[in-house]
């Protein structure tokens, strides 16, 4: 089955039109399954076939972050709640399984004046829910912590990930909890106990680093947009938009563990034992070594497909679409991280992680989305892209053919 979030939904119109939105191209050796997406300024959810067919529709009465097709046929949604504390793009704050005739499983919320989810959440196999969320940090706390007080004005919204456990019809227990404002460190203020070289520690995060030129940054400090769950590591994989890199870690810790820098299987703790895209942030490389910029929608390639053990990212651009290079681009890609051992990232020394280059690339000079976007492998081996600002769905071939086109007439 092909799940694409934060996109639009697609009008069917048949080919005798010679219509320009809609069903475009369509071959037999396209992936046979369905699709299921949401517009992400609308309130419903769509499931359609390969052949545009609606499948099913399920309406809501919030906004979209994102939503998943759940093996059973429910379905999981992160939806949109406003705050008076908390302000950024792909806020969320509830969590909610619908069931197949539209009626509400289970919700609840996370959104108060000390946190508040946004953008991504993941079903886990235990059923329970992991999701990304903003913790509130007033400047006390980030001056002590060391931040620079010239790169922000009154407050840091940090990264936290949670992971609930449903009950009831509206209830959950928090049953583990990672910070990265436990994993900071800072060349800044050294009278401060996290004061460090920046190079020497990249499993931990520089509180002080700010995107692009600007010293002043929002307090949607780091931007995360996605989540991923791997099983067979238990690992979990997040992406931020700000920074330009993605971040693996121990899912395996209790919340105590997760806190700290030893405990695990991979006997880190809540350390990151990878990371991918940009190595300006960890005071590694220069923009020449730049791998992601501002990318969305990082996952691992699933168990059994062509590129098992790596994981895709839509790789947007900058705001003017730059990959490096001035034009306007975006590109999806996959990464193979080298590994000792399944999970046990390769020390990379003194260097930046690998790997150097990217195992496939896909580009077209039509392919460009300044946000939003995701990109998944499917089990015949092709690539489902979304280009979501313009609302364009393909599927190419591993050759980089594309044999399935819909566009939106919304």
């Amino acid at each position: 089955m092909k799940n694409l979030v934060l996109s639009i939904f697609i009008l069917t119109l048949t080919q005798a039109f010679g219509q320009t939105m809609g069903l475009i191209e369509y071959s037999d050796t396209s992936s046979i399954g369905y699709t299921l997406f949401t517009p992400f300024s609308s309130d419903n959810t769509y499931l359609i076939d390969q052949c545009g067919h609606s499948i099913h529709q399920w309406n809501h009465e919030t906004a979209p972050t994102s939503v998943y097709l759940l093996d059973d046929g429910r379905l999981l949604r992160h939806e949109r709640l406003q705050s008076d504390v908390f302000a950024g793009g792909g806020i969320s704050g509830q969590v909610s399984i619908y069931n197949w005739d539209g009626t509400v499983d289970w919700s609840y919320t996370i959104a108060n004046d000390t946190i508040h989810s946004h953008h991504d959440i993941e079903f886990l196999p235990n059923g329970n829910i992991a999701a990304i969320a903003w913790e509130y940090r007033d400047s006390d706390e980030c001056d002590n912590a060391g931040r620079d007080p010239s790169t922000y004005s009154d407050a840091v919204f940090t990264p936290v990930i949670i992971e609930l456990e449903p009950e009831g019809s509206n209830e959950a227990n928090v049953v583990w909890v990672w910070r990265m404002w436990d994993h900071l460190i800072q060349d800044f203020d050294e009278d401060k106990e996290n004061f460090g070289v920046i190079a020497n520690h990249p499993e931990l995060m520089d509180f002080n680093y700010s995107p692009g030129s600007s010293t002043i940054t929002t307090a949607d400090w780091m931007h995360l947009n996605a989540l991923n769950y791997n099983a067979e590591l238990d690992q979990l994989m997040f992406s931020s938009r700000n920074s330009s890199e993605i971040y693996i870690i121990d899912h395996s810790t209790t919340t105590e563990e997760a806190a700290s820098h030893e405990g695990g299987v991979y006997g880190k703790g809540g350390d990151f034992l990878y990371r991918y895209g940009n190595p300006i942030v960890y005071d590694r490389g220069t923009i020449d070594d730049q791998k992601f910029f501002a990318q969305h929608d990082s996952r691992w390639v699933p168990s059994g497909q062509d590129w098992e053990g790596q994981f895709s990212v839509f790789n947007n651009g900058n705001q003017t679409g730059s990959q490096g290079n001035g034009s306007p681009l975006s590109t999806v890609n996959l990464v193979e991280p080298p590994q000792d051992s399944p999970g046990v990232y390769t020390d990379p020394g003194e260097e930046a992680f690998g790997p150097e280059e990217f195992s496939w690339t896909y580009s077209d000079p039509e392919l460009f989305s300044g946000s939003l976007s995701g990109a998944q492998t499917l089990d015949n081996g092709n690539v489902l892209i979304c280009e979501g600002t313009s609302g364009t769905f393909i599927e190419v071939t591993p050759d980089g053919e594309k044999i399935w086109e819909y566009i939106c007439p919304i």
